[in-house]
């Protein structure tokens, strides 16, 4: 049933919680364990808008990061993602994904750019796939789980995973 309704967006006061990094944290260990790129808090019965996004392996995701923009901070590019450059605190432990709470997709690319992707999902059949057009770059604003607003723009499997994932939130 929580599937079915639009995710609560987590509270500017729960950000920076041991709470919220608990959720966080059981996010990450939950995709982990079913072998997931990305999971959504709504998957886990949590009605909050986060998502955990697994970064750790570059290659095998065959991402592009155009770009990763903390306020006030340069460009990173994606050689340094795997050294925890999409970390949301200095924690080493978060330098394995990247935690997106509340997030906004601030653009997106033209409708001529998307892709055709063929996705499953943990919350549907193991031998369930479906055809989807996925934008092929968007932006996102977010907060990390301590609270800082950001800016990361992403192309490739890594925008495609941040899409699905925030489909679980609509």
């Amino acid at each position: 049933p929580i599937l079915r309704r639009q995710a609560t967006p987590i509270p500017r006061h729960m950000l920076g919680t041991d709470q919220l990094k608990v959720v966080g944290y059981a996010l990450r260990k939950t995709a982990q364990a079913e072998g997931a790129v990305g999971l959504a808090a709504q998957q886990c019965g949590v009605d909050g808008r986060m998502l955990w996004i697994d970064t750790s392996d570059i290659d095998r995701l065959s991402l592009g990061v155009s770009k990763h923009r903390a306020r006030g901070n340069k460009s990173v590019g994606q050689s340094q993602v795997g050294e925890g450059a999409l970390a949301t605190s200095n924690s080493r432990d978060q330098a394995q994904g990247l935690f997106l709470v509340n997030p906004r997709i601030t653009r997106r690319s033209s409708e001529m750019e998307m892709l055709p992707w063929t996705e499953t999902c943990l919350v549907l059949p193991p031998r369930f796939s479906a055809a989807v057009l996925r934008d092929a770059s968007i932006t996102l604003e977010y907060e990390t789980l301590d609270g800082e607003t950001k800016s990361i723009s992403l192309d490739g499997e890594l925008a495609r995973c941040v899409q699905h994932e925030m489909d679980h939130d609509r």
